[in-house]
């Protein structure tokens, strides 16, 4: 939410306010409502909050534009891809830590074409003087 406030240039104290009050209202107005009536979704939020736009004009302005704006799967998809292709059966003994570093590197796989190698091994030598590093 925080960087939607700052990309539709919401008025924080407005919206800190509505957050408060809007909290309130469906505090109370679900109170007693089990869970599989109350709103799950920014839509269903939305439908709520609509009558009273002119009581929350910055939260339903934000609300509508989460609810329109495109949701990418692809970087999600790319991800678990990554994971099937490092996470074989020879590789299954891995910790997640070098997992996860892994993963990063082949879902990054431009940035990580771009990188300058030999930069890489100066910095490296830099750091480690002796020659010697601990392998975990």
């Amino acid at each position: 939410m925080c960087g939607l406030i700052h990309a539709y240039n919401a008025n924080t104290e407005d919206l800190k306010h509505e957050l408060y009050s809007a909290k309130r209202m469906l505090e109370r107005r679900y109170k007693d409502v089990s869970d599989t009536e109350r709103p799950k979704s920014l839509l269903d939020l939305l439908k709520i909050l609509n009558p009273y736009e002119e009581a929350f004009p910055e939260l339903c302005r934000l609300v509508k534009i989460s609810v329109v704006l495109p949701v990418p799967s692809a970087s999600a998809e790319r991800s678990f891809s990554a994971l099937k292709l490092i996470k074989t059966t020879l590789r299954n003994a891995m910790g997640n830590d070098r997992l996860s570093n892994l993963a990063v590197l082949s879902i990054e796989s431009m940035r990580v074409k771009r990188l300058d190698l030999e930069e890489f091994v100066d910095r490296f030598a830099e750091n480690h003087k002796n020659g010697r590093i601990l392998l975990k």
